[in-house]
């Protein structure tokens, strides 16, 4: 259930939904999450394709002799990411020190900003913008009163952690 949560918040819209039996397709005037209903036996609202026509569709493929290889991921991604925000963590530590600022960090602000995240990748990889009010609104509620929060989305193509920090302090936010 959480990860559909998940999911929906950074879905902007439903056009149909299938499995490896059945295919609807929605005809409702919004394909707004918040505005479908979900009733997909009622045909007004989805339009159901025939079991025979997936059943042809799947008959004219002669799938048999062709056989998908994927090759393994070279990179632990969830290693690399917990790796790298380690290490970023530190060095802005040691920046900060080098000022006289103290570091703070919010667990809670950070598990935010995983779907923030998401929604910029979405977005850097179909094209398709995901709306981020919930985003917003989560952060608003989450920061204390006096406290500011600014931020923006970087890619980096690379792992150098100390090149990534020097990009990063490049960019100035303004107040």
């Amino acid at each position: 259930k959480q990860w559909y949560q998940r999911r929906v918040a950074i879905t902007a819209g439903i056009d149909c939904v299938f499995n490896d039996k059945s295919f609807y397709a929605n005809t409702q005037p919004s394909n707004s999450i918040s505005k479908i209903k979900f009733h997909l036996g009622e045909p007004v609202l989805w339009k159901a394709v025939s079991e025979d026509a997936i059943q042809s569709m799947r008959a004219s493929k002669d799938t048999s002799n062709m056989q998908i290889v994927l090759n393994p991921n070279l990179i632990d991604p969830y290693h690399t990411a917990a790796n790298l925000e380690h290490q970023l963590r530190r060095l802005i530590r040691d920046e900060r020190e080098q000022h006289d600022l103290s570091t703070h960090w919010n667990d809670n602000l950070c598990h935010l900003l995983l779907p923030a995240i998401s929604a910029y990748e979405i977005e850097r990889a179909a094209g398709v913008t995901v709306s981020n009010e919930e985003f917003q609104h989560a952060v608003r509620y989450a920061v204390p009163t006096g406290f500011t929060f600014k931020g923006y989305p970087a890619q980096f193509n690379h792992l150098n952690i100390r090149q990534i920090f020097r990009e990063c302090m490049r960019y100035v936010i303004s107040v």
